[in-house]
């Protein structure tokens, strides 16, 4: 994280870097369920609205659809672009709601075709009933590589309708576990921003908004804009304190 810092037309926010490949509602939750789908054994995820969502207003939450030993959660095939050899981390907070589950991290590496190449696997790691624990692993991309989709899999024999929730997820370039907010915001919020016009905050539908009203949820908002000259792209979360 950079230092805080002020511009104009607010007070305070944090700038960030463009590192989390995962777009901005597979990372936030705040609009959708963006990349998120059901692999094995699960409902479809849903948002849901939560005090513990770090940021923006919601975490994501499934339930398995019938008494399973794996349940399993991805975001599709090109969950992020990547380069072979290049070293990445996918990581996720996970929340169960049982006793003797555990949640392990996927990569499944993907060619430019979407042909399957292979996966890997973090370790298995323990999930206290009603705390939220960090699983992640980190691999080096095979060659031929083009993209990577992220999964997690919790397995201990789920029960049918045992929920499940889910929230900070990243994959980014080296090892550092911290979830850091995705700049890759999608659909009518993709590249019509104008850094020349900073700040500006968008609602969904595009349309600009005054700050207090941006896409990402109460408390929350987020803008594009080029940060100092070299850096590039930045984006600017407010703190509820902060807001008019």
């Amino acid at each position: 994280m950079a230092d805080v810092v002020v511009f104009p037309g607010s007070t305070d926010h944090i700038e960030t870097e463009d590192v989390n490949l995962l777009d901005a509602d597979t990372a936030h939750g705040a609009q959708s369920v963006g990349r998120w789908e059901q692999f094995q054994a699960m409902t479809n995820p849903v948002t849901v609205p939560s005090p513990d969502a770090p940021v923006g207003p919601n975490v994501f939450q499934a339930a398995a659809s019938t008494d399973t030993a794996s349940g399993r959660i991805w975001a599709g095939e090109d969950s992020a672009a990547v380069t072979a050899a290049t070293e990445y981390t996918f990581a996720v907070d996970l929340l169960a709601a049982a006793a003797s589950r555990t949640g392990t991290a996927f990569f499944y590496w993907y060619d430019s075709g979407g042909g399957y190449l292979s996966n890997s696997s973090g370790s298995g790691v323990s999930l206290v009933n009603g705390t939220w624990t960090r699983v992640s692993l980190t691999a080096t991309a095979p060659a031929s590589v083009a993209s990577v989709g992220v999964r997690f899999y919790v397995t201990g024999g789920m029960l049918s309708g045992e929920v499940l929730q889910w929230r900070s997820p990243i994959c980014a370039e080296g090892t550092d576990t911290t979830f850091v907010p995705s700049l890759r915001i999608v659909g009518t919020l993709g590249e019509t921003i104008d850094p020349v016009d900073m700040p500006i905050v968008y609602a969904a539908d595009g349309t600009p908004l005054t700050v207090g009203e941006g896409w990402a949820g109460e408390g929350v908002e987020y803008t594009r804009y080029d940060g100092d000259v070299g850096v590039g792209p930045v984006v600017a979360q407010f703190l509820a304190s902060d807001l008019p």
